[in-house]
């Protein structure tokens, strides 16, 4: 499971990195951002199987955003 952990946050970092080098991040809009991270959030209740409870999702996904954004 830790291996998949790994290359969860290896995709979220490259992502944040590969937007941040094409300036998507320039002006970052509100409706966008959201629809990021309830994207990257359905995909962890997806790869987790949706068998965890609501707050061990937001602790997961709190850590993949600050990972990956190098926090």
């Amino acid at each position: 499971m830790h291996e998949q952990w790994d290359r969860l946050r290896r995709i979220i970092s490259n992502t944040i990195a590969g937007g941040t080098q094409a300036g998507e991040f320039a002006a970052i809009d509100s409706a966008v951002a959201t629809a990021v991270a309830l994207g990257i959030t359905r995909a962890i209740v997806n790869h987790l199987g949706g068998k965890q409870p609501p707050a061990e999702i937001a602790a997961t996904a709190s850590q993949l955003f600050l990972d990956g954004l190098c926090v």
